[in-house]
């Protein structure tokens, strides 16, 4: 890691860093576990989305549940087109987008790719409550 942040830096990058990550979620190196994943999944019917998903494998809205499993099984080996997901979203939708989950690190990525967007954060039983 360390000669691949160095190298980064070399080549022009204005910043690279070790993430704080558990696993190598999101790369090649995942494709075993999504193999598995994909036999779980199998076990289980999509049904009809009743609300239009954006799959961070390819950053667009899906409505078609004939492409969950695929795309699910996609998403554990795949980079997150991050970016993508957040202008699709803001094209999308003109209620508030909700970040579920503690601290407000996916709202603060939002206001650099969209300011536009309001992007509210969920990060306890009580917000939750707010809201339903």
């Amino acid at each position: 890691m360390d000669f691949a942040i160095e190298r980064a830096k070399a080549l022009g990058a204005k910043r690279a860093m070790r993430l704080q990550v558990s696993g190598a979620f999101h790369s090649p190196l995942m494709e075993k576990t999504a193999m598995g994943l994909m036999a779980y999944m199998k076990k289980f019917e999509v049904r009809p989305l009743r609300v239009p998903w954006v799959a961070n494998v390819t950053g667009a809205a899906v409505t078609d549940k004939d492409r969950v499993h695929d795309l699910l099984f996609r998403q554990l080996s795949s980079p997150v087109r991050w970016i993508d997901c957040m202008q699709t979203l803001g094209s999308a939708c003109s209620d508030p987008v909700y970040e579920v989950g503690p601290g407000k690190v996916l709202a603060g990525l939002m206001k650099r790719i969209n300011a536009a967007v309001e992007v509210r954060s969920l990060t306890d039983a009580q917000s939750v409550a707010g809201i339903v």
